[in-house]
């Protein structure tokens, strides 16, 4: 990375904001994705679920708002993480909606909650591309910037599929009286092994690994010149 990239121009401080609140942002994150299918699994809702999905929910809001305090980068950035910051503390919110709708889950009015829920969860995956696709740009790295682009469209596109459907359906199985919770792990239980490798992993699990590992990749390109920034005093 070139010292004159206008990442490596940030101040310490600044540059120590950007990395702890990437740190915070992918383990919470990634926490939360853990603890979000555990919960998914299980008929009953764990308490492993419940305590770790509203702590992974202040993470990712306490990283949100360590990004959006580092003002150099300039207006785009800050826009950037405030909608993150606005994304992640509503995600927070409708988590406890969530949890309620896990404990009722023919109440239409809580699935409506869930399924924005759900929504939203897709929403703040999708806001980790611009902003870090604005970092590599600052860095220096076009090509990452272009990765950028590539892994938020696929995310997107597959993630918003697999809603839209699993959405229609839950929804059609309430109002006919039924459950719809029982109905997704019916789904999961009886579902073929060569139809989760070849459908359930590529079309849920990837896109979130690809979004994850951009932040990883962001969270490398401030560390690296705060490390350079605490080190060049003693050379």
């Amino acid at each position: 990375m070139s010292d004159k990239t206008e990442l490596a121009g940030l101040e310490a401080g600044e540059l120590a904001e950007l990395t702890l609140g990437l740190y915070f942002l992918f383990w919470s994150s990634l926490l939360f994705v853990l603890a979000l299918t555990e919960s998914l699994v299980w008929p009953a809702l764990q308490t492993f679920s419940v305590i770790f999905l509203g702590g992974s929910g202040v993470g990712m809001v306490a990283g949100a708002r360590h990004l959006h305090r580092v003002s150099a980068l300039g207006k785009p950035w800050r826009r950037r993480t405030r909608n993150l910051l606005i994304a992640t503390a509503t995600l927070a919110y409708l988590s406890l909606f969530y949890m309620l709708w896990r404990r009722l889950p023919t109440n239409l009015y809580l699935l409506g909650h869930a399924l924005a829920f759900f929504g939203l969860v897709i929403v703040v995956l999708g806001l980790f591309g611009p902003m870090v696709m604005q970092l590599a740009r600052a860095a220096g790295l076009p090509n990452l910037a272009i990765q950028c682009v590539v892994f938020s469209v696929i995310a997107i596109l597959l993630l918003g599929l697999a809603y839209v459907l699993v959405a229609e359906t839950m929804v059609r199985v309430v109002r006919q009286g039924g459950d719809p919770f029982v109905t997704v792990q019916f789904w999961l239980m009886r579902m073929p092994l060569w139809t989760a490798l070849l459908i359930f992993l590529p079309v849920i699990l990837s896109p979130i690994a690809l979004m994850l590992s951009l932040l990883w990749e962001a969270k490398g390109l401030a560390l690296e010149p705060l490390l350079a920034k605490r080190s060049s005093p003693a050379q």
